[in-house]
């Protein structure tokens, strides 16, 4: 029924894949590129409702379970590899869009797009049916003005209208969601779905550690004109701020866990005695961790942690010796520190406290660095990052840290212009202090 004119399509897609790749490189009058994107936006729109219209069909056949297939999405993302969540997104809009014909036609035509349609589908509710079929034609017109964007915003103001109390009240988090995994490589992923109080106060905090951090990052480019931050994207500002959450509750006095880490490697006989292979270790690391540690990052965690000794013999694994648990940075030598430094971070301008940041050592413990205090600096896990990947570098020059970025420009505290003094020895243990 479809077989030539889905072969013609192919055909005829394959000759404008290799028109374009052609034109790769080209000098492209302006006008004619952007009114070749804009036509071929418009058919991949088309494309897709007509797509859509097919899978709603298939899905109310139950196509499906003929696969033994759970959902039509479930099917739809098996056979094409695409992420579940973005397919069940489509066909839970291509579901919906058989209850508004004209949304249907507007997309098929290539008047709208389907972020327009997904506006629109906010609208449709049981609550809503009878009002939204009155004015689909007149909010169709409207949408074909508007960008998505500014489309979310009418629709809002009509559902505020023709459904002002919105939804039954429910039980308090009913609806929220918190969705996250790992992923092969170590990573972690995740989404979230939240309303209500929570919505509001997650939103709140978030911008506000964002703001902290955009000014923060505003004084560390003062201080050092090759640090990034100030260069991030908001969505990785916004990571930043999660992570910093993270670390002030670990911090938090009455958390019982505080924040140190425990690391345990392990290794062989061989390896030890340096008869063995590097990949020896690594191995161990890969299946204990799911995903291979990289060195930078173990040399980080290793600076101000736990660190635990277990030697195992050969393949077997069976422990021949367990070293005694220690911790790196003692409290006493934590208390010098903020009596030669100051509660923050060491670096000039930065504001972090030092129950936020990490003890430093400035020769790396695996290379023989002693945990002393002259060999010690109190970082942030920002700047402390920055030591370890080589964009900064830390020498105690008559017993005070100086920082040298990777253009060799000694950093200054931009709020005196110099380095800061050193300050009062103090009356006793900071709140932050950690017990050793």
């Amino acid at each position: 029924m479809f077989g030539s004119l889905i072969d013609n399509m192919e055909a005829d897609v394959d000759a404008l894949v290799d028109l374009v790749r052609a034109a790769e490189g080209e000098d492209l009058v302006r006008d004619e590129a952007a009114d070749v994107l804009v036509r071929l936006e418009r058919q991949r729109e088309r494309l897709e409702a007509t797509i859509g219209g097919l899978v709603s069909d298939l899905d109310a056949r139950e196509f499906h379970r003929g696969d033994a297939a759970y959902s039509m999405a479930n099917w739809l993302a098996s056979r094409t590899g695409q992420f579940r969540n973005h397919v069940g997104a489509r066909v839970n809009l291509a579901v919906k869009l058989r209850s508004m014909p004209a949304t249907m036609a507007a997309l098929v035509a290539g008047e709208l797009t389907h972020d327009h349609a997904s506006v629109l589908s906010r609208a449709l509710l049981a609550r809503t049916a009878d009002a939204f079929e009155r004015d689909e034609t007149m909010l169709v017109e409207t949408a074909r003005k508007l960008t998505a964007d500014q489309l979310t915003r009418v629709i809002e103001l009509w559902l505020r209208y023709h459904d002002p109390d919105g939804p039954e009240p429910r039980v308090e988090g009913e609806d929220d969601r918190f969705f996250v995994s790992q992923t092969l490589d170590g990573r972690l992923k995740g989404n979230f779905d939240l309303g209500g109080d929570l919505a509001v106060l997650v939103k709140t905090v978030i911008d506000e550690l964002v703001a902290q951090l955009l000014r923060r990052d505003k004084t560390n480019r003062k201080a050092d004109p090759t640090d990034p931050g100030l260069d991030q994207l908001p969505s990785q500002r916004r990571a930043r701020a999660l992570g910093e959450l993270c670390e002030r509750a670990a911090a938090a006095n009455d958390n019982p866990a505080k924040r140190q880490p425990l690391i345990t490697l392990h290794t062989t006989v061989q390896t030890l005695a340096g008869t063995g292979q590097l990949d020896d270790w690594m191995l161990e690391i890969e299946q204990a961790w799911t995903a291979a540690i990289p060195t930078s990052e173990l040399h980080l965690w290793s600076c101000d942690c736990w660190i635990s000794q277990i030697i195992i013999r050969g393949r077997d694994g069976e422990p021949l010796d367990a070293g005694r648990e220690h911790r790196v940075a003692s409290r006493a030598m934590r208390r010098a520190l903020v009596a030669r430094d100051g509660a923050c971070c060491a670096v000039p301008g930065c504001d972090r406290p030092v129950g936020w940041c990490d003890a430093h050592h400035i020769i790396y413990w695996e290379h023989g660095g002693p945990t002393a205090l002259d060999n010690l600096v109190f970082l942030c896990r920002w700047h402390h990052r920055h030591a370890h990947t080589g964009h900064l570098t830390v020498q105690l020059i008559n017993g005070r840290p100086r920082f040298t970025n990777r253009d060799g420009h000694v950093l200054v505290d931009p709020r005196a212009g110099t380095d800061p003094p050193r300050p009062p020895d103090p009356p006793g243990d900071p709140p932050w202090a950690r017990a050793a």
